[in-house]
């Protein structure tokens, strides 16, 4: 989507000085992420000479991450994060002293300065941001765009929903970031291009080819250019929906434990990664297409939360990794099936670990707005105790009950 600075309250000032430091991208509101600024420099640079501030706060840069100096070789980026980051970007990352950027970037209405030798070299105010996106600045105008840290910000991103399509069938492609000189282009194999026109200022365009082929389709944003390939086909095909599952035989593990969990995709790519009880990423995001056992292995204990998403939906996974014998109690619950049958049995697998409590009894049963079946009673009477056992769980026989989701 276009955002102009007739729509919101941004603005950018310049002090001009021997270096050009420049805020090239902002990632205020990350999904799944941590918070980081992208800065542009285009000469070798000692970063104990920078701070960043916001409305709130001023920090100075120090270094951090593997392999750090304190001078870095321009021209090129690097990513600025907070203190306790762990992340790779594929360029130098550097961080503030503390474990935010200045008070922590806002996601509505913030201001972030450079400050080269005690001088502000560049002030970036938004007033507010979609999550998930970074804001930019081009030619005056400031736009929200998918996070491109470490690159050349990528203004045109073409999402096409398919890679096959029938003969005569509508193709539907969304483009991001759209404005500033678009265009697009048809390449039907070796034939010349064609221009396409495309709806203005729209991000939903559609496109009806009459032949069969293998084509290109390039949008092209002032001078950067994305090309995508599909193919048209004259038989009929079946487009299969993405299909995907994260399971883990175990949710309880001790610290130096590797964690394994077995991630099974069809058709399409899934983004994984994982967090702590927090919120902080422990874990990178990581983008496969590939099925198979994947391994984690925690530096800390504690709670921890696997994500997977393919930006449709997303499943979490939680489980538990012991830094010593854990006071509080976890249960984790894991039903053999998706789907089952009034008046069945229903097969139910447990991991608990009974920390310091006195309570004995796990009680186990359906329900929707009202128990739809028995109820099964486990007992538990030693404390630090962990159980790995599945048991049966019998749906009551109500067939006046329309199928639906029930807890």
């Amino acid at each position: 989507m276009r955002f102009t600075i007739t729509l919101f309250a941004l603005s950018l000032f310049f002090i001009y000085s021997v270096y050009a430091i420049h805020i090239s991208e902002v990632h205020p509101y990350p999904e799944g992420g941590e918070e980081w600024v992208e800065i542009f420099i285009n000469e070798s640079i000692n970063i104990t000479e920078l701070q960043v501030s916001d409305n709130y706060q001023t920090d100075r840069v120090t270094c951090c991450g593997e392999n750090c100096t304190e001078t870095i070789a321009g021209p090129g980026y690097f990513i600025l994060t907070a203190a306790d980051s762990n992340h790779s970007y594929g360029c130098s990352r550097v961080c503030v002293d503390d474990k935010s950027i200045g008070n922590g970037l806002g996601n509505e209405w913030d201001n972030i300065s450079l400050l080269y030798r005690g001088n502000i070299t560049e002030s970036f105010l938004y007033n507010w941001t979609i999550k998930g996106r970074s804001v930019i600045l081009t030619e005056g105008e400031y736009i929200q765009v998918l996070p491109t840290p470490c690159e050349s910000n990528a203004l045109s991103m073409l999402l096409l929903n398919r890679t096959r399509y029938n003969l005569g069938e509508v193709l539907e492609f969304i483009i991001e970031g759209y404005g500033l000189n678009v265009s697009a282009e048809l390449n039907l194999s070796s034939q010349n291009m064609s221009q396409l026109y495309l709806i203005p200022l729209s991000e939903l365009n559609y496109l009806l080819v009459n032949e069969t082929g293998n084509y290109t389709l390039g949008i092209v944003v002032d001078t950067i250019q994305r090309n995508y390939s599909f193919e048209i086909i004259s038989e009929e095909i079946i487009e299969q929906d993405c299909v995907f599952s994260i399971t883990m035989d175990s949710h309880i593990f001790e610290v130096g434990d590797q964690v394994s969990f077995d991630l099974q995709v069809e058709f399409c790519n899934i983004t994984y990664w994982i967090e702590d009880s927090g919120g902080r990423q422990a874990k990178a995001p990581y983008t496969t297409h590939t099925s198979g056992v994947k391994k984690f292995t925690p530096d800390n204990g504690g709670g921890y939360i696997l994500y997977a998403t393919s930006g449709k939906e997303t499943k979490e996974l939680y489980f538990i990794v012991k830094e010593n014998i854990s006071a509080e109690s976890a249960i984790f619950v894991a039903l053999k099936n998706e789907s089952y049958v009034f008046g069945k049995p229903i097969s139910v697998s447990l991991q608990v670990h009974k920390g310091d409590t006195g309570k004995t009894a796990i009680y186990l049963y359906v329900q929707d707005e009202e128990k739809i079946s028995e109820t099964v009673i486990l007992h538990i009477d030693k404390k630090f105790t962990e159980l790995d056992v599945t048991v049966p769980v019998l749906l009551d026989e109500k067939c006046g009950l329309p199928s639906s989701e029930y807890t």
